[in-house]
């Protein structure tokens, strides 16, 4: 029997997943033996016992290649013959026939059979040969599965318990990157389609399991449909679902107006909008009544209690914080309680400087994603200072890409290790609280 070979599963793979169409696609494979489907029709029997490039020639192929099972015309001691007995010899030994498809059933009509390569929603996806009774050729073909009148299941090709596609998370905002992972034991390649409106909007093919990301263009309900691959045999799709969410602007209401009390801060320095900013909304205030120290430092606990009343503010649109025992406890209570800072950082010195990785950390958490949405693309891995594989990497290119954060030089580095200073503080106090201002 003709072993499998690697490109034939890829060309399976591929076949598994594609976009459903009346016409055979480009990527159909033939797989059949050269010496059977080269031969004039009907001119060879088959090692199965079937008369060659006839549609139960090529089944009973696949059902030995793909399936593992051992059929010939006589399997299980009755003879199978023409197509359109296939249905009532497989029910007089017992094999289940039903109509409902499954990836490696034989789709059956009287006077065809198929062998299923997917299964998707009403669909099925079936190669065959022969379809027309005279051509003796291959076919590949996606249609409603009630267009066959019964499925035989001789031995269906199921997947791993535990195979599954996920995203890493459930939603998303508009125009921000997607991760989608596919994984199970023993599981060798697999095939991601993108679904939304029961458009295609993205196909991919990897032979690692390594993760896919893209990136959204609409907002809506998006499906994942993922084929995978197990020693060497195909196998049903797995899914999963995920959400894209329109950006929402965030403009906070201003308090007071600045009115240039600050004699450190001069109208041409790159931060005085900012400090002006910061200090209309309330959310910023100077060392002295007429000095903002903009070379100066911002300890982890102003860094929190910034974060807590800015998240505060855009859910409930107030920041009333009843104070208790040192100044900085409630913000430290609501910033733990919310997400935005986790139990490392609550439970240890808050009264350190702080540094620009820390304030991204930080602030990336303070807004919900949809308010922190992209305006620029920033691909993995671009920040010469932040390898992806930095615990805050994702906080400072979510930053980068939503324009709350830029770089410190010419080549867009962070400086992450550095402690931030007040005018820079300011500048992303900024653009956190009015989306009009992030560059």
């Amino acid at each position: 029997m003709k072993k499998t070979t690697i490109k034939t599963v890829i060309a399976l793979i591929v076949l598994f997943v594609t976009v459903i169409a009346a016409a055979v696609p480009a990527y159909a494979a033939d797989d059949y033996p050269a010496n059977l489907k080269n031969a004039r029709k009907d001119a060879l029997v088959d090692p199965w016992r079937f008369y060659n490039r006839e549609c139960t020639s090529f089944v009973a192929w696949c059902l030995n290649s793909r399936n593992g099972v051992e059929f010939d015309n006589w399997y299980k001691g009755v003879k199978w013959g023409n197509a359109s007995h296939w249905r009532a010899a497989a029910q007089s030994v017992g094999i289940p026939v039903d109509t409902k498809p499954a990836v490696g059933a034989v789709a059956w009509l009287s006077g065809h059979v198929a062998w299923v390569a997917a299964v998707e929603g009403d669909n099925v996806t079936v190669e065959e040969y022969n379809r027309t009774y005279k051509d003796g050729k291959y076919n590949c073909r996606t249609v409603p599965s009630s267009t066959f009148t019964a499925y035989i299941h001789i031995k269906d090709l199921a997947a791993p318990a535990n195979a599954k596609v996920s995203t890493d998370k459930d939603s998303y905002t508009l125009r921000a990157p997607v991760t989608v992972t596919a994984s199970g034991d023993g599981m060798r390649f697999f095939t991601v389609r993108v679904v939304k409106n029961g458009k295609t909007v993205l196909t991919n093919y990897d032979e690692n399991e390594s993760p896919l990301s893209f990136t959204p263009t609409e907002a809506g309900t998006y499906k994942v449909y993922c084929s995978v691959c197990a020693s060497w045999k195909l196998y049903e799709t797995v899914t999963c679902t995920f959400t894209v969410d329109d950006p929402v602007p965030v403009h906070f209401v201003r308090a007071a107006a600045y009115d240039g009390r600050f004699t450190d801060v001069g109208s041409d320095r790159w931060y005085a909008e900012s400090v002006a900013d910061a200090y209309e909304f309330g959310l910023m205030k100077g060392t002295s009544p007429t000095r903002f120290s903009p070379d100066g430092s911002v300890t982890l606990a102003e860094a929190i209690t910034v974060a807590a009343r800015i998240h505060s503010i855009y859910k409930t649109g107030t920041q009333n914080f009843a104070q208790s025992g040192r100044w900085y406890e409630v913000y430290l209570d609501y910033a733990y309680e919310n997400g935005i800072i986790d139990s490392e950082v609550y439970s240890g010195s808050v009264t350190r400087k702080a540094t620009r990785a820390q304030c991204a950390e930080i602030f990336a958490k303070a807004l919900p994603d949809p308010a922190l949405y992209p305006i620029k693309d920033v691909p993995d891995g671009s920040i010469p200072d932040v390898p992806m594989d930095d615990d805050f990497a994702p906080a400072v290119y979510k930053l980068y890409r939503a324009g709350v954060l830029r770089g410190s030089d010419s080549n867009g580095s962070f400086k992450p290790n550095e402690n931030i200073t007040r005018a820079e503080f300011a500048a992303i106090v900024s653009r956190m609280a009015e989306s009009d201002k992030r560059i």
